[in-house]
């Protein structure tokens, strides 16, 4: 089993027993969270209030599934389409990057790139890289951006709509 993940049946998923204070009431709690963790919904279903376990469970398990319906998980291709908080370029999946490489003569030259990687669900995993050196900054990251839009058309990744692309566009150029 995966650590901190537990296996749940399908209806007790986000919804768990509230018996762990002796003293206090008994009851089931539901938790759901959204927009990786940016959202959570929580609430609790005591026994006492709904006239027994089996009836709070029932009561627990309506919410959540209003909660859910209201709020759907994130699909796989939006997410790899969001911008993280580390993300310099304006590009989801693409970043400069200096690798040190050695050269003939043993000396160590920064080789400076702009990659593109496939989203994380893309398997297997692939990237493309494009010399600063050879390209030029501004072609170097023109052609990761299409090569991470080529990476996202294979899992259907609609392109980013919003000026935040642009806006990166024009400030590299």
């Amino acid at each position: 089993m995966l650590k901190g993940k537990s296996i749940q049946p399908v209806e007790m998923r986000c919804i768990s027993r509230r018996s762990k204070d002796p003293d206090g009431p008994l009851g089931w709690r539901v938790m759901v969270s959204r927009s990786r963790g940016k959202l959570l919904f929580q609430k609790y279903f005591f026994d006492h209030r709904y006239g027994g376990e089996a009836e709070a469970l029932a009561a627990a398990k309506a919410w959540r599934d209003d909660v859910v319906n209201r709020f759907p998980r994130t699909s796989k291709a939006e997410l790899s389409a969001q911008l993280r908080k580390h993300n310099t370029s304006g590009n989801a999946g693409v970043y400069r990057k200096k690798m040190p490489r050695r050269s003939r003569n043993g000396a160590i030259v920064i080789h400076v790139v702009w990659q593109a990687q496939t989203p994380l669900s893309v398997v297997p995993f692939r990237s493309r890289s494009f010399s600063v050196a050879k390209y030029g900054e501004q072609e170097a990251y023109r052609r990761a951006v299409e090569a991470r839009k080529e990476f996202e058309a294979l899992l259907g990744v609609p392109a980013m709509v919003g000026e935040t692309r642009q806006l990166m566009a024009e400030a590299v150029q």
